[in-house]
């Protein structure tokens, strides 16, 4: 069974980003444990959520006593960015059945949508979107499992304080400087982390949610300003042109003299028109005419 090129590609595409994932993963096993849920527990909730940051921000809030409807809540609220992630890759896989965008939006995750949308937008050549996808995204998904299992085995063996958790971050942080491509995704970027940062604080992680729309208005309004500024560009232009078209008809009629012959045959006597060389009308980008072949 030969196996699809594009499945390879995302898949091998998305190997270098295993090293901030499986740390991370092994993190949130290790916090299911100590929150003392069983390792099927554990497993059921890595598999069946599979998003990693309302999982920790889950055991804390266990940990905290606070009331289901508060965890429910909350990681709703930390996971609705993949909502945004599912309209931006929507175009790409629309034309896929029902059951198969189940199961892509299922396995949906950072890393495996920062390498697919970064390979989707610079790619030159023809490609199967969903198999890219696909691949990146399982890779992504069994490293996870694997080390979310690890991690609930080895339990109080390797404490939540050791420090990987400075790995996830770091695997953003790389995703982040490879789709910076121009200034509307720049200042997204900017403006995005600095709420972030400064409404850190805000109670249920509404801070990222804040920062999330606030980023992306941000970059939608200075792609907006491009927009405007090259079609300005454009008006220029076309007013700087205006007035060459007309020196152009005129350069060009002052050479067109009209003449008359008379037919010996018919006795009909009909226009005749002389082209002149047209000079350095053709040099400025205006128009001249060519004088039609003459029958021997």
């Amino acid at each position: 069974m030969k196996i699809n090129k594009d499945f390879l590609a995302g898949a091998q595409s998305s190997l270098p980003i295993l090293i901030g994932v499986i740390p991370f993963a092994m993190i949130t096993g290790v916090g299911a444990v100590s929150v003392e849920l069983t390792f099927w527990e554990t497993m059921g909730m890595s598999v069946l959520v599979f998003a990693g940051a309302s999982q920790l921000v889950v055991f804390q809030l266990m940990s905290a006593g606070s009331p289901w409807i508060i965890m429910l809540l909350t990681a709703w609220v930390v996971n609705v960015r993949f909502t945004m992630y599912s309209a931006t890759l929507a175009p790409y896989l629309q034309k896929l059945s029902t059951g198969k965008k189940a199961l892509l939006a299922y396995m949906l995750s950072d890393q495996a949508f920062g390498v697919s949308m970064s390979r989707f937008v610079s790619a030159q050549a023809e490609m199967d979107h969903r198999w890219y996808f696909f691949g990146s995204a399982l890779t992504v998904w069994t490293a996870w499992q694997i080390s979310a299992v690890a991690g609930a085995l080895l339990g109080s063996l390797v404490p939540a304080s050791l420090g990987f958790d400075f790995a996830f971050p770091l695997s953003f942080t790389a995703l982040m400087f490879g789709a910076l491509r121009d200034r509307p995704t720049v200042v997204a970027a900017v403006v995005g982390g600095m709420v972030a940062v400064m409404a850190k604080g805000l109670p249920y992680n509404t801070g990222l949610v804040l920062a999330t729309f606030l980023g992306i208005a941000a970059g939608y309004f200075a792609e907006s300003l491009d927009l405007q500024k090259e079609q300005r560009y454009e008006h220029v232009i076309h007013l700087a042109a205006f007035p060459c078209n007309w020196v152009g008809h005129i350069y060009s009629a002052f050479f067109v003299h009209l003449s008359f012959r008379e037919d010996r045959n018919a006795r009909v006597v009909e226009p005749r028109v002389t082209f002149r060389p047209c000079g350095s009308a053709g040099s400025l980008g205006l128009p001249c005419v060519n004088p039609p072949s003459r029958a021997s």
